[in-house]
């Protein structure tokens, strides 16, 4: 009977790894950089402040971000570098973004065309002008697992079942949310028309004007109730 194979679980592999740059070359000195949930904003640059210091004086003091949308996209966004960012042997646009896809190449720092283009090399070779050479795969794992062991493979199975059932239950409640603003503006809406005329009542002073410039009240006296002053008080003839 053949032996099960065993998955080994590299560097960085986590159950909450979503996604990975590792270096080209296994003889690099630059670091790996992993991205683990829920954090889905990552600087990147020399700034020792940065969620992912590059120290090199040919990376930028702020090169770029990593932002992840919760779901299945990672998104690089070029921070106005001058040394400039390379996806897939192409230049990102200083101040651009862009979607990364697994199996991408990503080139931090100044680069500069090897030598002419060979014949159906296209685009040309790239390297670096200093030397650290922080070339990088991209690999993602939104929608598949990180090379884990078996019982982190369990974990993050039961991680993935857990996070489906949250967006769902978020989705819901997004939707009973909206479907409760148009019950309220509706319902608001019927009591504006449906609101009837409230009469005007004078004050129980104007009212006893009133009465002392008609000669007051013949015969007994009668109640006159005060809405405007909150007020019941029964007013006699001598007013």
């Amino acid at each position: 009977m053949a032996a099960t194979p065993t998955i080994v679980a590299t560097e960085g592999a986590h159950p909450l790894l979503y996604a990975s740059l590792v270096p080209i070359s296994p003889l690099t000195k630059v670091p790996r950089i992993d991205l683990y949930k829920p954090k889905a904003l990552y600087s990147v640059g020399r700034n020792p402040r940065s969620d992912i210091p590059l120290v090199s004086q040919c990376i930028d003091w702020s090169l770029c971000t990593l932002q992840w949308d919760g779901r299945d996209e990672v998104r690089i966004v070029d921070l106005f570098s001058a040394n400039g960012i390379w996806i897939n042997r192409r230049r990102l646009t200083p101040g651009g973004s862009r979607v990364l896809q697994d199996g991408d190449t990503v080139f931090f720092s100044l680069c500069r065309l090897r030598d002419a283009p060979r014949h159906g090399e296209n685009p040309p070779r790239l390297r670096y002008e200093v030397g650290e050479n922080y070339a990088y795969t991209y690999h993602q794992y939104t929608d598949r697992s990180p090379p884990l062991s078996s019982i982190d493979q369990s974990a993050w199975t039961r991680l993935n079942e857990l996070e489906s059932s949250h967006r769902r239950i978020e989705e819901e409640l997004e939707k009973l949310r909206r479907e409760r603003e148009d019950v309220l503006k509706e319902r608001q809406s019927l009591r504006s028309a449906c609101t009837p005329v409230v009469r005007a009542f004078r004050c129980r002073k104007t009212v006893a004007q009133d009465i002392r410039q008609l000669g007051g009240y013949p015969g007994a006296t009668r109640p006159l109730c005060c809405f405007a002053c909150g007020l019941s008080r029964t007013l006699s003839s001598e007013y």
